[in-house]
């Protein structure tokens, strides 16, 4: 079987790892402060933390910029509920947008009719790889929070993307662009939102009854992630490769393949989506059958999950209906890499295209 993703581990990870473990120090220790440093030239930030997890660094992102009961935070309906739950964590108001057609991303069309006067934050996902047009999105002239968990290593407009907005988050779950079994990392490029993100990020040893979090990476962790770190250009490449791959074998057939935007924007696909013309479900199905297993993307739009009506997102509700994310990872082999393209040729075509329309 063919896993829609998997991470790479190498030699490298299993002598920092184990040396972190001979040292007795699996909590607290000098990975930590060394995966921030390097983090933060990565992004081209002035500051950051190394935290437990994605989710936990969006929460602190809300919190450093004062975000609130009764403020409106805009993000996308077509991501995953780790957003959702971070803007409900401060007790505020999230407010959906649309995708843009085919690229997964907010855009200023489809963030400007959300927009209020109480609009504080908008959290901008740089989705599957490709980022996101920040400077349509800077006109706004509010608060923007960039998510890369999915796009750490690309660039937009000659820039690291997470080095660009007001504040960034990334995560470091296994199979993110950078693989740690879990953890994240928050950046700003004021030193005063870094330093308010590590005093809340961790309680012990401080004094006073301010609310803060258990929100540290473990040393051990850090270890594991700057062997990512170190490997991710070298991921970059190789997930391009992969794409260029099926690009070639898949372009004349029936199918929405990734797009870029913009040819400024460096598009790392950390997933590469299609959309079919039947239901993704039965096109997964499909796919299963034949010993690859595919991934849905996002498995349930926001605005499913609110209850609100799908005919006001569109393009999410599309994307939900018809988007297949094929296997692309590092470790994916020649001989898998031509398999899966040779059953999505053989699916999109004849008998099995009527069949997956019907």
């Amino acid at each position: 079987m063919i896993a829609h993703s998997r991470p790479f581990i190498g030699d490298e990870e299993e002598v920092a790892t184990m040396n972190v473990v001979r040292s007795g120090y699996l909590s607290e220790g000098d990975e930590i402060g060394s995966l921030e440093e390097e983090m933060c030239s990565a992004l081209g930030v002035a500051g950051g933390v190394a935290v437990s997890s994605g989710t936990a660094s969006l929460h602190l992102a809300l919190l450093v910029l004062g975000i609130r009961e009764d403020a409106e935070v805009v993000l996308p309906s077509y991501v995953c509920p780790a957003l959702l739950y971070a803007v409900r964590y401060v007790g505020a108001k999230p407010v959906l947008a649309d995708v843009g057609e085919g690229c997964y991303n907010l855009t200023p069309e489809t963030v400007h009719p959300v927009l209020t006067s109480r609009t504080e934050a908008i959290i901008v996902p740089h989705m599957f790889g490709l980022p996101a047009d920040l400077d349509g999105l800077f006109s706004f002239g509010i608060p923007i929070i960039e998510d890369c968990a999915h796009a750490v290593g690309a660039r937009y407009k000659g820039r690291a993307v997470g080095g660009i907005g007001m504040l960034s988050i990334c995560s470091f779950y296994a199979t993110k662009m950078i693989g740690a079994a879990g953890g994240g990392f928050i950046a700003a490029q004021g030193a005063g939102l870094i330093d308010r993100a590590r005093e809340l990020s961790w309680y012990n040893g401080k004094k006073g009854a301010e609310l803060r979090f258990n929100y540290r990476l473990s040393n051990l962790q850090a270890a594991l992630a700057r062997c990512q770190l170190a490997r991710l250009d070298s991921y970059v490449h190789r997930r391009k490769a992969i794409a260029r791959q099926y690009n070639a074998a898949l372009r004349h057939l029936d199918l929405q393949l990734p797009g870029v935007a913009d040819e400024l924007m460096d598009h790392v696909f950390y997933r590469y989506m299609v959309q079919v013309k039947g239901a993704g479900d039965e096109f997964r199905r499909r796919m299963l059958k034949e010993g690859v297993r595919c991934g849905y993307g996002v498995l349930e739009p926001l605005h499913s999950s609110l209850g609100l009506p799908a005919r006001d997102f569109p393009n999410s509700h599309q994307a939900a209906e018809h988007a297949v994310s094929l296997p692309i990872y590092p470790a994916l082999g020649e001989d898998d890499i031509r398999h899966v393209a040779t059953v999505v040729q053989n699916l999109v075509s004849g008998d099995e295209l009527s069949a997956l329309r019907s």
